[in-house]
């Protein structure tokens, strides 16, 4: 009998200052098979980036103390995660801050409120 090959399941950190986002993106994407861990701050996001080791963060912009800027410029300078993906949702719609996110390696950038399947598309492209 042979046996099937276990597919280990896509782990995906979500950190967004409101909970309430965070927590309904998070389950959204553990509807769709993703194992998705919510965080409210950059801090505890860096944390469990580093505990998890995650496939994909999903990263806001506008936090209190530290900035999702900030969160990226940390995630790049580790030779552990500088190739990490990620997807930035934020109500932040200007031009510079499209391009300074794409200059930090971010892959896709998306505008609050995100319709739900530009984000799940996102996803899928990248995993």
């Amino acid at each position: 009998m042979a046996r099937k090959k276990q597919v280990r399941q896509k782990k995906i950190i979500v950190i967004d200052d409101d909970k309430t986002v965070a927590r309904q993106t998070a389950l959204l994407l553990a509807e769709r098979g993703y194992l998705a861990i919510p965080a409210t701050n950059a801090f505890e996001g860096m944390r469990l980036v580093g505990i998890e080791a995650p496939d994909l963060v999903i990263l806001d912009l506008r936090m209190p103390r530290l900035d999702g800027f900030e969160f990226l410029k940390s995630l790049r300078s580790s030779p552990a995660t500088e190739k990490l993906p990620v997807i930035i949702v934020t109500a932040l719609s200007d031009p510079e801050s499209r391009l300074k996110a794409k200059d930090m390696g971010v892959v896709q950038y998306l505008v609050k409120p995100c319709p739900t399947g530009d984000l799940l598309q996102a996803v899928r492209k990248l995993l």
